[in-house]
């Protein structure tokens, strides 16, 4: 089998120096190389974009400055910022020591992968079948796919129909799986690197080629090290190489592109698997966990219970052990309502306690700031379930 592994897409969150030129210029250079200038308009969170360039070339956006920051009432580190790299870079064995350079240089520490996409562009299967065949067999009921029972298609009906792409799961799921005709899209596009990349892995350059690609949102990015049990975030160290790239993109496929060949037995997950890709060398296992765990009543008498504990607590420590274990509770669950419940309880408690409320606030929300996805203009949503809440009474999701 010939194919290439990439990395497609790359957002980084991090921290920000505040007496960086980021905040205080509109267009400056970083270095001789490096220049940054600000956007006329910012984003839904960021109040401050700039786009930055390497001797003329775009190489990465900067979102910095929240909306909702501390200083000015509202949730977020000030000093919380937003990168993505460009495109083309991703194709370069270089990427990754120019990307830190030009972090250090704009006074940025990245701390975790926001998003990343990795992808495999390939013509035929280990099994020998066609990609394009796949796609058609995928649509007709020919082969199945297990896991991501929700997909879409896409196609022109022309002299015949055709089909062009399938996407499995939605962009807010912690795995996002396209599968699609990526030579249509580069006659659009115009990415002759990315076709540069399949003539020096030896494809048939008169034939479509096919990609699989995996978007992994920040929930996306857990997995379980195969040898000692122990849950993981993949790190930007971790997709430094174009090998481990591959590595990581083989285990996903493994569950997230698992084919069956139709009608070879009575349960799907029965069916033939056919080989589409090498198999990856044993490390680590994705982890299956969806952006929102579906709470019901349980749950919250589970908390309620936990936090009523707490304050029977004898000591300090011990009080800090179940406030602890009440946090991993809930960010276990993801669920920013069952959170709200868990602070709206809390605040009733601490009332007559010793505690400052706003850090308890903070704290909170930091715990499950990475698995919501709605908020108001100001971020402020935390603080009206708590207050709108009748007493008493448990909502869910």
């Amino acid at each position: 089998m010939r194919y290439s592994v990439s990395l497609d897409w790359l957002e980084v969150y991090g921290i920000s120096d505040l007496q960086s030129p980021l905040y205080t210029h509109d267009v400056f250079y970083a270095d001789e190389e490096f220049k940054a200038k600000r956007r006329e308009y910012g984003t839904r969170v960021y109040a401050r974009v700039f786009d930055v360039t390497i001797s003329g070339d775009d190489f990465m956006t900067v979102c910095i400055q929240p909306l909702s920051r501390r200083s000015a009432g509202g949730i977020m580190d000030d000093a919380m910022c937003h990168v993505k790299l460009a495109n083309y870079w991703l194709y370069r064995d270089d990427w990754y020591d120019i990307f830190i350079h030009a972090l250090r240089l704009f006074r940025i520490k990245p701390k975790r992968l926001s998003r990343i996409d990795i992808a495999c562009d390939w013509q035929h299967g280990e099994c020998g079948l066609y990609a394009a065949d796949l796609l058609k067999g995928l649509v007709k009921r020919k082969y199945l796919k297990i896991h991501q029972p929700s997909w879409r298609a896409n196609g022109t009906d022309a002299a015949q129909l055709s089909w062009h792409s399938l996407a499995f799961g939605s962009k807010s799921s912690p795995v996002f799986t396209r599968f699609y005709n990526k030579s249509l899209e580069l006659q659009t596009t115009g990415k002759d690197y990315i076709a540069d990349t399949w003539r020096l892995a030896g494809m048939n350059m008169k034939r479509d080629v096919y990609r699989t690609e995996f978007q992994l949102s920040d929930t996306g990015r857990e997995a379980i090290d195969s040898d000692t049990g122990e849950v993981f975030d993949i790190t930007l160290e971790m997709v430094r190489e174009r090998g481990d790239v591959a590595s990581l993109f083989f285990h996903y496929a493994q569950h997230y592109f698992d084919i069956r060949k139709a009608g070879t037995a009575t349960r799907r997950t029965n069916c033939t698997r056919l080989r589409i890709f090498p198999d990856s060398p044993a490390g680590f296992i994705p982890v299956q966990r969806p952006r929102h765990d579906v709470t019901n009543r349980t749950d919250g008498l589970v908390v309620k219970r936990m936090i009523q504990s707490l304050f029977l607590m004898p000591d300090i420590d011990s009080k800090r052990f179940m406030y602890n274990s009440i946090k991993e509770y809930v960010r276990v669950k993801r669920s920013r309502v069952l959170c709200a419940d868990a602070m709206r309880l809390l605040l009733d408690a601490l009332h007559h306690e010793s505690i400052d409320v706003d850090s308890l606030i903070h704290e909170m929300f930091d715990v499950t700031r990475d698995y919501n996805t709605k908020y108001d203009a100001k971020g402020l949503w935390m603080y009206k379930i708590c207050n709108d809440a009748d007493d008493g009474a448990m909502v869910y999701e």
